[in-house]
């Protein structure tokens, strides 16, 4: 089916959507078992006392999710605890498309630490952002 004007039909599409693929399932990788691994590391880590050390290894997968925003500093802030979670899940599609059209030509294993890379520096990119800005992620049971 060439020449029907079909976007799969373009030389680059299949291989987008395969690292797209890669970089959804690193991911969600990263949002579950980062969190799971603090907590074990955690529960391992607690008798010698780095326990809170480990743990808060999920921080900044859940921040986002179940956290609160602060805005200024801590006397005169202004809270935001809901309608703030378009900004994590824009930068996530941003990230995952640009991903996709520009891993398309790395092998599997280079697209997954790749993209493991790419989740981290994300993620540090979106806190000093924030923080610039005086916008500080707080979850409030911590």
């Amino acid at each position: 089916m060439t020449g029907d004007g079909l976007l799969l039909d373009t030389p680059w599409c299949p291989p987008a959507v395969s690292a797209g693929g890669v970089f959804a399932l690193a991911f969600v990788g990263c949002l579950v078992g980062l969190p799971i691994a603090g907590f074990a590391l955690g529960g391992l880590l607690a008798p010698v006392g780095l326990g809170a050390v480990a743990a808060v290894a999920y921080i900044p997968a859940f921040a986002f999710w179940l956290g609160s925003l602060r805005i200024g500093p801590w006397g005169d802030a202004r809270w935001v605890h809901d309608g703030y979670h378009v900004i994590p899940l824009a930068v996530w599609l941003v990230t995952w498309a640009v991903f996709a059209a520009t891993a398309r030509n790395l092998n599997t294993r280079w697209q997954v630490g790749v993209a493991i890379s790419v989740i981290v520096a994300v993620t540090i990119g979106m806190q000093l952002g924030l923080a610039a800005l005086d916008i500080w992620l707080v979850i409030e049971v911590l």
